[in-house]
């Protein structure tokens, strides 16, 4: 009998203790508007006749600077493990614009003797100039988020699925070469990471705005484009790789409670 006492009082404060921590977990829901800027990561640009061509032309634009805008919605549950701290699970599905600038100036081309693999293009290789390159993706990942009174922590992974791109050639050779081209995504999904960090500012107990930063990594792949104005009988092709680090700000309308008293 007196096991069983010491038993049920152990048990009650337990539970005490339980219902004390998670008193403040529940449903939580964070709408988002990031935009901020993004730098390509792979410079290049692959020219040639047909598929099976040995010998390519690459244009190398530079690290170029882009921007990007967009709008996510991430819902999930917050539990508070202790006081001033507390872990969400939360899943996001977004959708993003992305801008990718470049400038296709420097040619080289392909060289199997070369150890290096590339030499200087032939004299007379076309240069194209400066473009941008204007990407609609979805995106759909996980944001596990780490809550430190109001100030969170979020490590993003996910999928984008490009949806349409467009491009803007600014030398008028290079808009009069690519003006029937059409242009593909040679992979149907991508990836992207991230972290964010967060300042959330309560009105009331469940209802705050955010504040933040994102910085992450977004891969789409890479682009064909099949050219057709080209007096080149077999038509030419060309691939550009869309790969870029991301940095910006993002505010945001969150509903959920909070990780403090």
């Amino acid at each position: 009998m007196k096991h069983l006492k010491k038993i049920i009082l152990a048990s009650f404060m337990i539970m005490s203790l339980s219902t004390s921590a998670f008193a403040a977990s529940g449903f939580e829901f964070i709408f988002n508007v990031p935009f901020g800027l993004n730098i390509n990561l792979l410079p290049q640009y692959h020219m040639y006749t047909t598929q099976e061509a040995k010998d390519k032309i690459y244009y190398y634009s530079g690290n170029k600077v882009g921007f990007d805008i967009g709008a996510s919605a991430q819902i999930g549950y917050m539990w508070q493990v202790t006081d001033n701290f507390g872990i969400s699970l939360l899943g996001e599905l977004g959708y993003s614009f992305d801008s990718f600038n470049a400038n296709f100036d420097t040619a080289k081309v392909e060289n199997p003797n070369d150890i290096t693999g590339q030499i200087d293009a032939p004299e007379g290789t076309q240069k194209l100039g400066s473009a941008s390159f204007y990407t609609h993706n979805l995106k759909i990942g996980i944001l596990p988020k780490f809550n430190i009174k109001a100030f969170s922590i979020g490590i993003g992974l996910g999928i984008i699925v490009p949806m349409a791109i467009t491009q803007n050639w600014k030398d008028e050779a290079a808009k009069t070469l690519f003006k029937d081209a059409s242009t593909k995504f040679m992979s149907s999904v991508g990836f992207y990471g991230k972290l964010t960090f967060d300042y959330s500012i309560f009105f009331t107990e469940k209802i705050a705005m955010n504040i933040g930063l994102y910085t992450g990594v977004d891969a789409i792949g890479s682009i064909n484009t099949t050219i057709n104005n080209t007096s080149l009988n077999q038509g030419a092709h060309s691939e550009a790789p869309l790969l870029s680090y991301d940095i910006g700000l993002q505010l945001g309308f969150r509903f959920g409670p909070k990780a403090f008293n």
